[in-house]
């Protein structure tokens, strides 16, 4: 017996609690700038709701500076590299990658770039 099978699942908590049910938040702000608004999606309860904020803040900032994002571009959020696609609505959804292939495949998801960033933020 190996020590990873006996602590594997030491210290989890089953799925059902290590998540919340996935929440999408939308800036509100760039309509004014005839920019299309951007959407994210978060599903992890590890991401603070501040973090949140802090990039939705951001996008509207550089788009009240003038900024013009479309579907397609890319966007450097802390060391991830994250993509902006077309979603309904009009909106401009924020893609991170999986992280479990190359190719990168690019999901509807937000959660593991907040958390990176704010690792770095919290190593300062």
């Amino acid at each position: 017996m190996s020590l990873r099978s006996v602590f594997s699942k030491f210290g989890r908590r089953p799925p059902s609690e290590q998540s919340r049910t996935s929440s999408v938040h939308t800036t509100s702000d760039c309509k004014r700038y005839n920019h299309p608004e951007f959407q994210i999606r978060v599903s992890s309860s590890a991401v603070p709701a501040e973090d949140i904020s802090l990039l939705l803040r951001f996008f509207e900032q550089r788009v009240a500076q003038g900024e013009k994002f479309r579907s397609g571009d890319s966007l450097q959020v802390g060391w991830m590299f994250t993509m902006l696609e077309a979603a309904p609505g009009g909106f401009l959804r924020v893609l991170e990658p999986d992280m479990k292939a190359v190719p990168v495949k690019f999901v509807d998801s937000i959660d593991a770039t907040l958390m990176h960033l704010r690792n770095q933020r919290n190593l300062r």
